[in-house]
């Protein structure tokens, strides 16, 4: 693969790569979270400020590092140690951009390692309820960033919702697929698909300025 130019602005969360805008994995996968526009904004900025520090501590813990723990984070952040202890992770990738250069998407994977010395894993940590929108969409999550990361070469997928008890909830994503009977495959190339001809008819910009 040719190494390209990639810009991440995070307060935008908009991605170029090479000067041109992408699409990222969260663009393509917003149809699914629609019901959050019924949600006071307020609790929902109060939700993602909560989840990036979630998200900040848990990087510092796989680094090494000593986290910045807050009260409104504590079990959460208790709950990631708690499955560690369980799953034994030996990462390869923490918050890695990942790019499909053949079908031209973007997006950060939260972790991709082995769990207990086994095949090679993608996880996505939540910090969200699972319900079973958010359980759809972390399984097209991990997918998309599988194909972007490996190519057609299969791997475990998984999503780990913690939760403020100190609880969690780690979801194979294969096995939750199967039993509701979806294809995550067609229904990723899908949504991506309609994403991207929806920015073509609506004219928007590929290049930046």
């Amino acid at each position: 693969m040719k190494d390209y130019d990639i810009f991440f602005d995070e307060d935008e969360h908009l991605y170029l790569v090479d000067g041109r805008f992408v699409p990222s994995v969260t663009d393509v996968l917003s149809p699914l979270h629609s019901s959050y526009s019924r949600i006071n904004p307020y609790v929902l900025d109060r939700a993602a400020t909560r989840g990036t520090a979630v998200h900040e501590a848990c990087e510092a813990i796989d680094l090494g590092l000593e986290p910045e723990i807050y009260p409104e984070t504590e079990g959460y952040v208790r709950a990631y140690l708690d499955w560690q202890n369980v799953y034994r992770p030996e990462w390869e990738a923490i918050e890695q951009i990942v790019y499909n250069d053949q079908m031209d998407y973007i997006g950060t994977v939260d972790r991709i390692g082995r769990l207990n010395g086994t095949e090679p894993a993608v996880v996505d940590i939540k910090t969200s309820s699972p319900v079973k929108e958010s359980l759809v969409s972390v399984c097209l999550q991990t997918f998309a960033y599988k194909e972007a990361y490996f190519g057609e070469k299969d791997c475990n997928r998984y999503g780990l919702f913690l939760r403020s008890d100190g609880s969690w909830r780690f979801l194979d994503c294969a096995e939750y697929e199967k039993k509701n009977k979806f294809e995550v495959s067609s229904l990723w190339w899908t949504l991506l698909y309609a994403h991207i001809r929806v920015a073509e008819a609506l004219g928007k910009r590929k290049e930046a300025k």
